[in-house]
C-alpha cells in the first residue's frame, strides 16, 4: 500500500508540474498575442492615417489636373490668336511688300511723284478750308435761334396774368428747348411784363450731352429801338438737373420783367417782337 501511495503521489506531481507549465506556457501565449494584437492595432492606425494621406494626395491630384485641363484650353484659345496674329502678320508683310514695289516704282519717276504730292497737298488744303467753312456755319447755325413774333399788340391787350404761349421747338447745340411766354406776366406781380423762360425739352441727342446745361444762354430782343437794348439778359443756371429732360417738360428759368408793356407797344417795328436765343462759348 505504501508503494501504491507513493507511486500514486508521485504521479499526481508529475501532473501538477504538467499542469503549472501547461498554465505558464499559455500565459506566455497570452502576453504574446497581446503584444501582436498591440503591433497589429498600432499598424491599423498608421494604416487608417496612410489612407487618409492617400485621399488628400488623390483629392490634391484631382484638383491639379482640372486645372491642367483648364490651363490646356487657355493654351488652345492663345495657340489660336497666335494662328489668327500669324495670318495677319503675314498678310500685313505681303502688304508691306507691295507697298516696297510701289514706292521703288514711283520712285524712277520723282517728277511725277513730286507734282502729284504738290497736286494733293493743294487739294487738301481745299479741302480743310471747305470744312472749316462748312464746321463754322454748322457751328453758327446751332448755336443761334431767331423768333419772330407778330401782332404784339394784339396780344398784350389779350392775354391775362398767367396766360402761357409756348414757342415753337429749337436747337442750340443739340439741347431742344422752348420759350414759355406770359405775355402779361406770369402772375399778378408781373402784371405788365412779357415774362420769358427758357424751358429745355427731350430730344433725339439727350444721351450724348453734358447735364446739367454747361454753357451760358441767353435771349435778347434784336432788331429793336435803342429803348429795348436793356433787355438783353443771360444766364448760366437754366436747367440744373443733371439728367435730361423729361418729355413735354414745363419747367423753366427766365425772367418775369423781360420786357414792359410800354416798350413793346412802342418800339416793335411793324408790331413784331424778334428774340434771339443762343449760347456763348
Amino acid at each position: 500500500i505504501n508503494a501504491e501511495y507513493m507511486g500514486l503521489k508521485a504521479l499526481l506531481c508529475g501532473f501538477g508540474v504538467f499542469i503549472f507549465f501547461l498554465f505558464v506556457t499559455f500565459w506566455k501565449e497570452v502576453d504574446r498575442l497581446e503584444d501582436t494584437v498591440h503591433i497589429l492595432s498600432k499598424k491599423q492606425s498608421e494604416l487608417v492615417t496612410t489612407r487618409n494621406m492617400l485621399k488628400d494626395i488623390v483629392h490634391v491630384l484631382s484638383k491639379q489636373q482640372t486645372e491642367l485641363v483648364s490651363t490646356r484650353n487657355r493654351l488652345k484659345d492663345t495657340l489660336y490668336m497666335v494662328s489668327k496674329q500669324h495670318s495677319e502678320l503675314v498678310s500685313t508683310m505681303k502688304e508691306i511688300n507691295r507697298l516696297n514695289r510701289t514706292v521703288h516704282h514711283l520712285g524712277k519717276k520723282p517728277m511725277e511723284l513730286f507734282t502729284t504730292r504738290k497736286e494733293m497737298n493743294q487739294l487738301n488744303d481745299t479741302v480743310h478750308i471747305l470744312d472749316k467753312e462748312l464746321t463754322t456755319n454748322k457751328l453758327e447755325q446751332q448755336m443761334v435761334c431767331h423768333y419772330v413774333l407778330p401782332s404784339v399788340s394784339k396780344r398784350v391787350h389779350a392775354a391775362a396774368p398767367g396766360a402761357l404761349t409756348l414757342t415753337d421747338a429749337g436747337c442750340l447745340l443739340g439741347y431742344f428747348f422752348r420759350l414759355n411766354l406770359y405775355w402779361n406776366g406770369k402772375d399778378e406781380a408781373s402784371k405788365g411784363y412779357l415774362s420769358v423762360y427758357f424751358s429745355p425739352q427731350a430730344g433725339p441727342l439727350d444721351a450724348s450731352l453734358h447735364w446739367p446745361i454747361p454753357y451760358t444762354v441767353y435771349i435778347k430782343v434784336c432788331d429793336q429801338r435803342s429803348e429795348l437794348s436793356p433787355t438783353n439778359e443771360q444766364t448760366t443756371a437754366f436747367y440744373r438737373k443733371h439728367t435730361p429732360p423729361a418729355v413735354n417738360n414745363s419747367h423753366g428759368l427766365g425772367w418775369h420783367d423781360f420786357v414792359t408793356h410800354q416798350a413793346l407797344l412802342t418800339d416793335c417795328p411793324n408790331d413784331c417782337l424778334e428774340i434771339t436765343v443762343g449760347i456763348a462759348v
